[in-house]
C-alpha cells in the first residue's frame, strides 16, 4: 500500500493514542462494568442475595466445595501467599490469571458466568468457582473464612 503523504501512519498513530487513552480510563473503573462493549443500560446496584444463614448467591461455575480463607486480589501484582486453602476473590479473570488459579483452592469472581474464562480454567484445574458475585472484592476481606459450593453457586460466610 502506497502512502506517500504518511496519512496512513499518522492515522494509525492517532488511533493508537486514542486506544491507549481509552484503556487507561477504563482501567480506573471500579467496580468492573457488567457490559464491556455496546451501550450499557442504566441500572442501580443490587447487593448479592444474602439470607439469614450468611449465604451469598452467585453463579455456580465449577463443581466442588472448599472451606478456606479469602484473599482479595484486584490486580496480578497482589498474587503472593496463595495455596490450596486460599479462595481468591477477583474482579474478573482473563488468560493472565491462569497461573494464580493453578495455585488457588477456589475462585469467587465479580463478573462472569459458566462460560467465562475463569470458570473454564477453574474446571480445568478442578477447583470450585462461583461467578457473578456483585461487589465481591469489597464484600469479602483477606483472611475471612468461607465455604464455597461451585455447583450450587453459594458462598457461606463462616464464623
Amino acid at each position: 500500500v502506497e502512502d506517500p503523504d504518511g496519512e496512513l501512519a499518522q492515522g494509525l498513530s492517532e488511533l493508537v493514542r486514542t486506544r491507549k487513552q481509552q484503556w487507561q480510563e477504563a482501567s480506573k473503573l471500579d467496580p468492573v462494568p457488567k457490559l464491556v462493549y455496546g451501550k450499557p443500560q442504566n441500572f442501580s446496584y443490587q447487593a448479592p442475595l444474602v439470607n439469614a444463614a450468611d449465604i451469598i448467591q452467585g453463579i455456580g461455575s465449577s463443581a466442588g466445595q472448599i472451606e478456606g480463607t479469602i484473599k482479595v486480589i484486584s490486580s496480578l501484582q497482589q498474587s503472593d501467599r496463595i495455596d490450596r486453602q486460599t479462595i481468591i476473590v477477583v474482579p474478573y479473570t482473563d488468560a493472565g490469571w491462569s497461573p494464580l488459579l493453578a495455585r488457588a483452592g477456589g475462585l469467587i469472581s465479580e463478573v462472569g458466568g459458566r462460560l467465562s474464562h475463569g470458570a473454564i480454567v477453574a474446571r480445568e484445574y478442578n477447583i470450585p468457582a462461583v461467578m457473578d458475585v456483585d461487589n465481591a472484592t469489597k464484600l469479602f476481606q483477606d483472611g475471612q473464612l468461607v465455604r464455597i459450593d461451585g455447583q450450587a453457586g453459594t458462598i457461606e460466610v463462616l464464623k
